[in-house]
């Protein structure tokens, strides 16, 4: 799983990803973009249960883009996720540039 998930981050512009900093975006050619690349990855396979990005945001671990299109599940540019790993968020803290969390996280949304 981690080796779909890296290809996912490399075909993922970091820098359209990081200009994403408004709600309003939601609606942008560049949010449309990479949300139509989280879909294609998400679409790969059946045990892929979710795919979006995540950004560390006045020390809160934000979505970002998220491949879901239901809109009862879906996660909005800038809605915070509580269920974060303390290590993520240590990481993301630091990190400069898109990195690959290696433990699976579950949440309410998926149950390991």
């Amino acid at each position: 799983m981690i080796d779909v998930v890296s290809v996912a981050a490399l075909q993922v512009n970091a820098d359209m990803n990081a200009s994403l900093t408004e709600a309003s975006r939601e609606n942008s050619d560049e949010y449309k973009q990479i949300k139509g690349i989280l879909q294609r990855m998400h679409n790969t396979s059946a045990n892929i249960l979710s795919v979006y990005t995540v950004r560390y945001i006045n020390n809160q671990e934000m979505f970002i883009v998220d491949a879901e299109t239901d809109p009862e599940l879906v996660s909005h540019l800038g809605d915070i996720y509580e269920k974060a790993l303390p290590s993520a968020l240590s990481r993301m803290a630091t990190a400069n540039q898109p990195y690959i969390e290696p433990e699976i996280n579950t949440d309410e949304w998926e149950p390991g």
